[in-house]
């Protein structure tokens, strides 16, 4: 359990190598680029136009693969019979990314016209739609004008002035309607009928004399205007008209949906043509970091120490007009780093990471982590069902789960801890949250009847996080030869913490049995030596003796040590505040408990008659998964919370960068040498 060892490898070569070079950099998979290289009097090349290129390539391709989704989606949402609609291909849960091959991946070159050609096809049809789209929209517009002139059975033209009168048609807001009525009718010259209304306004037909000018400049002022129809054309004409080229429309906006749908087929090649792009823009982007000369080029970068020889070889194989060297990492040097543990360790790799990478230059905490997280993760769901669960859940993602991907990863964290719960719900006697055993014969007492029990339990191994966490730091120290810092920043606090869980034992004891009528039958005969006590503050005092007179050890003058001394007292504030969030242990168990057992009372006597006995059923196994899935988002949240702030906070920096080889961590595609390995692990 360990971070790999890493090597930085400069390589100088000539100019007209590079891409070769280039590609053998990532077929080996075992290179991340340095970007930041500096050399005098070599300038890198300015690739900026040519990521551009590739960056609005890509752009394409992804809004293509997008837009054959979204129309095939809406195709079948469109058809009811689930015969007709369209497949597209689809990765799986087990396969969640497109495998290729190095080789084949960058031999996508040669498709260049035939994807150009598809994207043509997709953005001319996309571009049709919305024309089309736009013409519907302003055509609704007009179906939904031409609605309120429908009575009509004659056009507008029909509506002539007569010698001494004239004729308007004009539409008026529906609430000026009453108005207008009002003032026409109270004009004895005037006249008007109401055609149609329809929405906020109403259509009409004023007649009056020429003379009445008057009555046309108060009609204006409620809002009255001459209908803007066509004077020409019949309303019903009209409506037939749009209504016929609205389904035209409608017709060809299919017919080009189907056209980019039809593309559904090729997915898989934009897919892996995208990841073609996004390789090649990284590599134009790797090569704008290279300083350069007329003829030669200067590469820098990182590898395992393990391929060394594999990368040389590779390298070399392109050229021997090249100079390759490979150096140790310095002490204060930055370099990616690269986790390589067990099979029982490296599913845990996924809350260190999620927190922060470890630093290249700090020992990998994944191992120590591993251990605790597991048992607290059993001790707050601990019950043997629940664990059972997890394990398969966790065994199937393990099985069926082919590729590396986060889904795997969690899902098999998950079955290894269902391990832990499986073995702390042995030790209090629960299966699906039924006391199987009976109370007087589990290896634990019940959470639920001696809560003190699991809170003491719960507190103690805080301690004992908390002092391997100060164990993990000296271990730091001491790899960095900080000898006298790893001793003195490490043994008084272990000893005070020793002290104190030596010392507390009869307390905690005292508030277990309490006044000796309600003891859990498996603490009956237990007894705690007074030596103990006697022991634990005697190391205790000179923990604090010691803290006093070291803990300013790193500051200057006496003064500052003295002060020192005194703030690392008052850090052990901070220490117990620390144990004593592990009291979330017990909590967290305790909730998921109660909420099985009230489950478990509910259900259980439905099963006596057969009308109630599936709706028991089926409350037992939904509620209980349900809790399940309720208990294992807080577990795995205050669990690793626990890991975050009690143990990391006493020795881990973090703030490093995992090792990504040029060429990794693409889209949609895994390379099968990565998969191998991955299957290896």
């Amino acid at each position: 359990m360990a971070i790999v060892k890493m090597k930085r490898l400069m390589l100088l070569g000539l100019e007209s190598d590079k891409n070769q070079i280039l590609d053998q950099v990532v077929k080996t998979q075992s290179i991340q680029l340095k970007n930041d290289i500096v050399v005098e009097n070599f300038v890198a090349t300015d690739t900026s136009v040519q990521q551009a290129q590739y960056q609005e390539e890509l752009l394409r391709v992804n809004n293509a693969i997008s837009s054959v989704c979204e129309f095939v989606n809406k195709i079948n949402y469109q058809t009811k019979d689930k015969k007709d609609h369209l497949t597209i291909p689809k990765t799986t849960m087990a396969r969640p990314m497109l495998e290729t091959t190095i080789e084949d991946l960058m031999s996508l070159s040669k498709i260049q016209n035939e994807v150009q050609e598809q994207l043509d096809t997709i953005e001319g049809a996309k571009e049709s739609i919305a024309t089309l789209n736009n013409e519907l929209t302003r055509l609704s517009g007009e179906v939904e004008k031409t609605k309120l002139y429908l009575p009509l059975r004659t056009n507008l033209a029909f509506y002539q002035d007569t010698q001494n009168t004239f004729i308007v048609v004009g539409t008026v807001p529906k609430d000026n309607v009453a108005t207008l009525e009002s003032l026409i009718g109270s004009n004895e010259f005037a006249m008007c009928q109401q055609i149609s209304q329809d929405g906020d306004s109403a259509l009409y037909v004023v007649v009056a004399l020429k003379d009445e000018k008057q009555l046309i400049d108060s009609l204006a002022s409620l809002g009255f205007s001459k209908a803007s129809f066509d004077p020409d054309t019949i309303p019903s004409e009209k409506m037939e008209q749009l209504k016929k080229r609205r389904r035209e429309i409608k017709k060809e906006i299919a017919s080009h949906e189907q056209t980019i749908a039809s593309f559904r087929e090729n997915l898989n090649q934009l897919k892996l043509y995208a990841d073609y792009l996004e390789l090649q823009q990284r590599l134009s982007k790797a090569e704008g970091t290279f300083p350069a000369s007329s003829y030669t080029f200067v590469l820098e970068g990182w590898c395992p120490e393990e391929k060394q020889d594999e990368v040389q070889e590779k390298l070399l194989s392109v050229s021997q007009n090249m100079l390759l060297y490979f150096y140790d990492i310095g002490d204060e040097e930055f370099a990616p780093t690269l986790l390589k543990n067990n099979k029982l360790v490296k599913p845990f790799e996924t809350v260190t990471n999620n927190y922060s990478v470890p630093n290249y230059h700090e020992p990998d905490p994944n191992g120590a982590l591993s251990i605790f997280y597991f048992i607290i993760f059993g001790l707050m769901l601990a019950d043997v069902g629940y664990g059972f669960l997890l394990f398969i859940l966790g065994m199937v993602a393990k099985i069926f789960i082919k590729q590396d991907s986060g889904m795997r990863r969690l899902l098999t964290l998950f079955g290894f801890c269902g391990l832990s719960a499986m073995v702390c719900g042995f030790l209090y006697g629960s299966v699906f949250c039924f006391q199987v055993i009976p109370a007087d014969k589990t290896i634990l007492p019940s959470s639920s009847d001696y809560p003190m029990v699991t809170i003491v339990l719960s507190l103690y191994l805080g301690i004992l996080q908390i002092m391997v966490g100060l164990i993990c730091n000296a271990r730091k120290q001491i790899a960095r030869k900080q000898y006298l810092d790893a001793v003195l920043d490490a043994i008084f606090w272990e000893l005070l913490l020793l002290g104190v869980a030596l010392f507390a034992l009869d307390p905690a004891m005292g508030m277990i049995v309490g006044d000796g009528t309600n003891v859990p039958a498996q603490l009956q005969n237990v007894t705690i030596p007074p030596v103990l006590g006697q022991i634990g503050m005697i190391l205790a005092g000179v923990a604090l003796l010691g803290i006093l007179l070291t803990a300013g050890h790193s500051k200057k003058g006496i003064i500052g040590k003295v002060i020192g001394g005194f703030g690392g007292l008052y850090g052990i504030i901070n220490y117990f505040s620390d144990i004593v969030s592990y009291v979330r242990i017990f909590g967290l168990m305790l909730s998921g408990a109660m909420i099985g057992s009230i489950v478990n009372q509910l259900s259980v006597p439905m099963f006596g008659s057969p009308f109630t006995a599936v709706f028991g059923a089926a409350i037992f196994v939904f509620v209980h998964i349900f809790n399940v899935a309720l208990s294992l988002l807080g577990i795995y949240i205050h669990d690793a919370r626990l890991q975050y702030v009690e143990f990391f906070g006493k020795f881990y920096e973090g703030d490093g960068e995992l090792f990504t080889p040029l060429g990794s961590n693409l889209n949609y595609s895994v390379f099968t040498t990565q998969q191998t390995e991955a299957k290896n692990c």
